[in-house]
């Protein structure tokens, strides 16, 4: 079986780590060529490996067990840290999934991931990266099966009692994963209702929204002609996002319920989060070629955009043709502007 693409960690723009603000916490200060999601992985499974060792009384404190990691992790990379540490199976095939982003082939990948399954059967990050499916609607069935299955092994205390800060807790990463996998495979196949439940679900669980799934349950609420539910989420649940998505998200709404100076804004806005969206939709811009610049405001960034609401967008066909147009006016008037400049210098 081939691994499926992971393609929830490159495009995190939400993303945390260890339970921080960004991917040196932990003491990730080491500096090295590992890539992102890989080093990612590994301090996920540090901070893991931490909060069981204090469980374990090997710390007094929560503190002074993390002062102990970053002690470590700023003399030698984390593959050098975990040597030191006493590891559980599970922990094990943890990193040996970390380790498939290293992969140079295929056949390397899945020994690694076949490996980490021997260790530990119930690693839901190996479940979901060997699924092979041949289409998006037989997906989401396997995916569902691994999904209700981890929820099943947490058990209904356990989600009770982390309802709410559920990303706090690096155990409940790999599940939120594996739904968040679920839920994309449900919007790709057009199952949106689907989809808008896997969403809301992972959001009832984790508000503060570390994987960005906001962003394509907008998306499906557009798709689906949801409008208030998708102006609600916009402008009410998550209003200070500011961000790209969000942004030509908006303007499709205000367009579609004829809010004209609220499209007009929204549009402003939008093209201010990321200019490049309208001239990769008309074929003016290939921003295949740029796409792993993924910081906000790239032409990577706007292929991510494209990607969240693309069904949105051919949904609200007459909101994009009339931004396009919008562009279009503007790009001319800059260059009639910048010809005028010419002759009178």
């Amino acid at each position: 079986m081939t691994p499926r693409h992971n393609h929830y960690d490159e495009h995190d723009e939400h993303s945390h780590c260890c339970g921080g603000h960004d991917e040196d916490c932990c003491g990730g200060a080491h500096e090295d060529d590992t890539p992102y999601s890989v080093r990612a992985r590994q301090l996920e499974i540090l901070e893991r490996v931490l909060n069981r060792m204090v469980k374990e009384g090997n710390f007094a404190t929560a503190e002074e067990g993390s002062q102990h990691i970053e002690s470590l992790l700023a003399q030698m990379p984390p593959e050098e840290v975990f040597l030191q540490l006493e590891l559980t199976p599970e922990e094990k095939s943890l990193l040996l999934v970390a380790e498939v982003a290293r992969a140079e082939s295929q056949e390397q990948a899945e020994k690694l991931l076949h490996k980490a399954l021997e260790i530990d059967p119930n690693n839901i990050d190996a479940q979901v990266l060997l699924l092979e499916a041949d289409d998006p609607a037989t997906e989401a069935i396997h995916l569902e099966k691994i999904v209700r299955k981890a929820e099943e092994t947490l058990g209904p205390d356990f989600f009770v009692a982390k309802r709410g800060q559920f990303y706090s807790d690096p155990e409940t990463r790999p599940y939120l994963r594996a739904r968040q996998a679920l839920m994309v495979a449900l919007g790709t196949a057009k199952n949106y209702d689907g989809a808008i439940k896997e969403a809301e679900g992972i959001l009832d669980l984790c508000p503060q929204d570390h994987l960005g799934v906001r962003d394509y349950l907008a998306g499906y609420y557009l798709a689906s002609s949801q409008y208030d539910k998708a102006l609600d989420l916009l402008d009410k649940r998550y209003e200070a996002d500011d961000g790209a998505v969000f942004q030509y998200a908006r303007m499709m709404v205000h367009h579609k319920l004829g809010h004209e100076t609220d499209a007009e804004e929204a549009l402003e806005a939008a093209l201010e989060a990321n200019p490049y969206v309208l001239p990769v939709l008309l074929g003016v811009l290939n921003a295949e070629e740029l796409a792993e610049d993924m910081t906000p405001g790239s032409p990577g960034q706007a292929l991510y955009v494209i990607g969240a609401l693309y069904d949105a967008m051919l949904e609200n066909e007459p909101a994009m043709e009339w931004a396009a147009n919008r562009w279009v006016e503007r790009m001319r008037a800059m260059h009639t502007y910048g010809e005028d400049s010419e002759e009178e210098s």
